[in-house]
């Protein structure tokens, strides 16, 4: 992570000189004072990866891998040929690409961008009207209520390590309408 909680405040002192000397409540996390106290601060852009292989436990990762290795020998002794295993593992690790390749999140005054493969995504704030804080990241959603269509048309944004950071981030700049 590229951007600090503290820089975070300066940044919104700079923007609002009424925060200046002002004490954060010790109740909340300084985050949430921040996005409570400053609305329409401004934030500076923020990057960061995010990488699943690495950052969840080893037992959960190895036996992913090894799960898709053993399917794709079974593929290739069942089918007697080398092709099909090679075929299936590389779908199935295409399939899992979000957990085993680090996805790149970039946060701005215009919007979100998603880099993962050679695939980059970029939505404007304008287009969130709802968010969803989970235990791993926070899902952005066009609607304002739930909706089946949510996973297609949405976007999920993993910590990475700084979810006080995103949150403060998203919560300043998506509206739950």
């Amino acid at each position: 992570m590229y951007i600090h909680l503290e820089n975070l405040l300066f940044f919104a002192r700079i923007r609002h000189p009424s925060l200046v000397g002002r004490k954060i409540n010790p109740d909340c996390s300084a985050t949430a004072t921040l996005v409570e106290f400053i609305p329409n601060a401004y934030f500076p852009r923020m990057h960061w990866e995010s990488h699943p292989l690495t950052e969840e436990p080893i037992l959960k990762s190895v036996t992913l891998c090894m799960l898709i290795i053993a399917f794709a020998v079974a593929v290739t002794i069942s089918f007697n040929g080398i092709a099909y295993g090679l075929v299936t593992l590389i779908i199935l690790s295409l399939s899992t690409s979000r957990y085993l390749l680090p996805t790149r999140y970039s946060l701005d005054e215009n919007g979100v961008e998603i880099v993962h493969l050679l695939r980059c995504q970029r939505h404007p704030w304008t287009s969130f009207r709802r968010t969803a804080s989970q235990r791993d990241g926070v899902f952005l959603s066009p609607f304002a209520a739930s909706s089946r269509l949510d996973s297609f048309r949405g976007c999920f944004l993993r910590y990475g390590g700084n979810s006080d950071a995103v949150q403060a981030y998203v919560k300043n700049h998506v509206l739950d309408r």
